[in-house]
């Protein structure tokens, strides 16, 4: 639902492999953001994420194990814990 997939390359030590060679990330772009799920803070993790929301104009919602994100029209939810990423800022939201 995302505009692009390159967040799977993220965190560097602990991302999904592009074992296929796959060179364009572009997504369904549905929404404007992305998102990063099964999100557990560390200090090692934020700032590998602070580096990425560097790079790329849409916000990162970073969601922590048993949370969510329900859009309804133009409607965004979030349920439970989240921390947000944009440009080179984080936010941590509950």
């Amino acid at each position: 639902m995302t505009p692009r997939i390159d967040i799977s390359g993220v965190p560097y030590y602990d991302c999904d492999k592009n074992k296929i060679g796959l060179k364009d990330f572009k997504a369904l772009n549905l929404v404007k953001f992305e998102f990063f799920p099964h999100y557990l803070p560390s200090p090692r993790l934020d700032a590998e994420l602070v580096k990425y929301s560097k790079t790329t104009p849409y916000p990162v919602f970073a969601v922590k194990e048993q949370s969510g994100i329900i859009i309804f029209d133009k409607e965004i939810k979030i349920i439970g814990d989240y921390n947000i990423f944009y440009k080179g800022n984080s936010f941590k939201l509950i």
